[in-house]
């Protein structure tokens, strides 16, 4: 158009960034500038594409694109119409095995098929071209649970540098375990006891697992996790059963940081199998981040060791042998628990009030001092902070 002002490229990258990968496509075609700006810098704009079609030669495109880039970030989402046409499903498979090869991150999420539907499986199986350069595999479906079953050719056993898995199912392995998983070091999963046991002893180099689940119940575990955990997280249901044969399964993993959810009965089993890891507890913070029904417990070790404890009700009766070796304590906020805890040995305790107190509501801002719930009988210093300062 006669007298029209150029965009600068600059400013057309960075309009070209707020795109999605598809609208991309469409942008490269308005005029030779939008074009030559697209393809000028592949890095930034198609190392990263998301895809949810429901024909595989528009993921082709996309994918062809994505060449230009020298590694690739590659989100799909499956959805049921695409599911119901098991030609057109196989199809977006076989595009993504042809491109597998430059692909660092592989995310599918597989929509409107319960939990892990024979889609799931028919996407795993399908994988069998190698993978060099895959560093995270992730296969999520809309309903958490199910079982996946990766065959052992999977990625034609050549993944190096796959180091994260993260399924929202259960994973069993009964031909063992796929050479391409054996440099696996994080695991996020929902999983049953049965799976948990056959999977996590065989992952060599596993060092952070993050585990949900729903359901339990099973059999104890027959061995000990033989490994060395830097950190795991389990959250568990509010009346989870089964539980303590899970922790007594990780009680040797020396585990460096330990978060668990709150279920009833967990700081008995905790107190029944030792903490995994062999924490002993010198430092206790007690913070109240949902009003005053829960608390999260942040308790550390003398080497740095740390367990969370989220989600505590306030009446939770805290056995006193799991805190035995307690030399300080900090408490956060206004919190305020119903039943008493004794601590034996600590000499020590800090109180940290985030807000200052409100006008005519003196009683409950000083009311953690009203009623101590804490009986330390050896304790030789105590400090009040507002807001970072003495008072």
């Amino acid at each position: 158009m006669d007298g029209a002002i150029p965009v600068p490229a600059d400013i057309l990258l960075e309009i070209s960034l707020l795109l999605s990968a598809t609208d991309r496509i469409a942008a490269s075609g308005v005029c030779r500038e939008w074009r030559r700006v697209c393809l000028a810098f592949p890095q930034l704009l198609w190392s990263r594409v998301s895809w949810r079609g429901q024909r595989s030669d528009s993921l082709a495109f996309l994918l062809h694109r994505a060449l230009l880039a020298r590694t690739l970030h590659l989100t799909v989402t499956l959805h049921s119409g695409l599911l119901l046409n098991r030609g057109e499903f196989f199809a977006v498979i076989a595009v993504i095995r042809r491109h597998i090869w430059h692909i660092v991150t592989l995310n599918v999420h597989i929509m409107d098929a319960g939990h892990t539907s024979a889609a799931g499986m028919w996407f795993i199986d399908r994988l069998w071209t190698p993978a060099p350069l895959l560093e995270e595999f992730s296969l999520m479906f809309d309903v958490a649970g199910g079982e996946l079953r990766p065959p052992g050719y999977l990625f034609d056993r050549n993944a190096p540098r796959l180091q994260r898995l993260d399924f929202n199912a259960s994973v069993f392995l009964p031909h063992g375990l796929p050479a391409a998983l054996a440099a696996v070091t994080h695991l996020q999963s929902t999983a049953c006891l049965h799976s948990l046991f056959e999977v996590l002893p065989v992952l060599p180099r596993l060092q952070h697992a993050h585990i949900t689940s729903g359901s339990l119940e099973g059999d104890d575990a027959a061995k000990l996790f033989p490994g060395h955990l830097a950190s795991l997280t389990i959250i568990f249901p509010e009346y989870a059963q089964g539980a303590l044969s899970l922790l007594r399964f990780f009680s040797c993993a020396h585990i460096r940081f330990l978060r668990i959810s709150f279920y009833f009965g967990l700081l008995q089993d905790l107190d029944a199998c030792g903490l995994p890891g062999g924490t002993i507890i010198r430092h206790l913070s007690i913070s109240s981040p949902f009003a005053h029904k829960r608390m999260l417990m942040r308790c550390t070790g003398d080497e740095s060791a740390v367990v969370e404890l989220e989600r505590v009700p306030c009446s939770e009766q805290w056995p006193e042998t799991l805190f035995a070796h307690v030399s300080e304590v900090i408490i956060n906020d206004d919190v305020y628990w119903v039943l008493p805890m004794t601590l034996s040995t600590c000499s020590a305790i800090t109180v940290c009030v985030s807000a200052p107190p409100v006008a005519g509501d003196e009683e409950n801002a000083h009311r953690i001092f009203d009623r101590p719930r804490l009986d330390l009988p050896p304790m030789l210093a105590s400090l009040v902070q507002e807001q970072g300062e003495i008072v």
